[in-house]
């Protein structure tokens, strides 16, 4: 098996599955483009997740590549499961994926046993910690749930066409990592590693908004994150990773006004067509989406202030801080009486 293809400077190629709709950049579907990665963002999550530089072919000359017009760092996500940490310690399935346990997924996959494991997956509730799985299951179940949620991910982008650029970035394709041929290489789709390109926005995670903004500015921040929440939480998709980490808070300073951006959709439930209003409102009201950002961020603002009153004292007993000059007003917008759903 070859080494970890994510490090600085490594190019890789990349085949574009699905144009964004916003996308500014030049690129088609089924074609393919070649990406250097400039850096690799940490914490590693269920993904692996990159600042790159695309590289374009430069006038007529295929073997020559260079910058694109457009911007110039975009941020590329990987839904590997062989190299994803985070993902791998889900179900205790090692570091990452070695050659042994490639060929006796690819041989899972080219004897058609993914059909009968997919039952047990939809039901892997009951079933992500059978100690008797065998390593082909471990690694069929990691690849089933890493295409579920670049599904996801992607499938939110396209519900949020509205919002991109303004409360979530620029969605610009939906990928696949153009692997090597090889030999023991499996033409089966789930042998594949999907991802997605989307705008890189330089700023910080919400949770540091208390150590890394003035505190005058902290309401008109706190009034725009709850505004683009809600908007978002209108649509027909339940995000349950809709946490303050997910938000990144760009300008500010030298970079003009604070922005609010909301990351991270491949957590995602989308509801059916089937879903009756009141079915529906209960999922949405149960979720509190909302709540999980503006009442966790009146928590952070608290803990900042007294953070601050404590250096502000040099050790010293500090008097009690004022509450923060910004109170979390729920909507409401799924209030009502709460029901049983059919599968509660």
């Amino acid at each position: 098996m070859e080494n970890h293809p994510y490090y600085t400077n490594n190019i890789l190629e990349l085949k574009i599955k699905t144009v964004g709709k916003k996308s500014s950049r030049n690129l088609k579907d089924g074609g393919y483009i070649k990406a250097r990665v400039v850096d690799i963002l940490q914490p590693s999550t269920l993904s692996v997740v990159m600042v790159v530089e695309l590289l374009e072919p430069v006038e007529q000359d295929q073997d020559r590549f260079g910058p694109g017009p457009g911007p110039q760092q975009l941020i590329l996500k990987m839904y590997d499961r062989r190299f994803s940490p985070h993902l791998r310690e889900e179900i205790n399935a090692g570091g990452s994926a070695t050659r042994e346990t490639e060929t006796k997924f690819v041989n899972f996959l080219d004897e058609d046993r993914m059909p009968g494991f997919f039952t047990l997956y939809q039901n892997a509730a009951g079933f992500v910690n059978n100690l008797f799985w065998s390593t082909a299951q471990k690694e069929a179940y990691l690849a089933l749930f890493a295409a579920d949620m670049n599904r996801s991910e992607v499938l939110a982008y396209d519900h949020l066409v509205h919002l991109q650029g303004d409360a979530v970035p620029v969605f610009h394709a939906d990928v696949q990592l153009a692997l090597r041929s090889a030999p023991d290489q499996s033409s089966h789709p789930l042998a594949g590693v999907e991802g997605v390109l989307l705008d890189y926005i330089p700023g910080f995670p919400m949770t540091e908004l208390g150590d890394k903004v003035p505190e005058k500015e902290w309401p008109a921040i706190c009034d725009q994150a709850i505004e683009k929440v809600n908007k978002i939480i209108d649509l027909p998709f339940i995000n349950h990773d809709m946490v303050l980490r997910n938000t990144i808070v760009s300008g500010g300073e030298g970079g003009g006004q604070y922005k609010v951006y909301y990351i991270d959709f491949a957590m995602c439930d989308f509801r059916s067509e089937f879903d009756p209003d009141e079915i529906w409102r209960e999922r949405k009201r149960r979720a509190d989406e909302e709540g999980k950002i503006g009442f966790y961020l009146s928590s952070c603002l608290s803990v900042a202030r007294i953070e601050k009153a404590k250096k502000r004292y040099e050790g010293r007993d500090a008097p009690d801080p004022p509450p923060p000059g910004w109170k979390f007003m729920p909507s409401n917008l799924f209030a009502g009486k709460a029901m049983k759903l059919p599968d509660a």
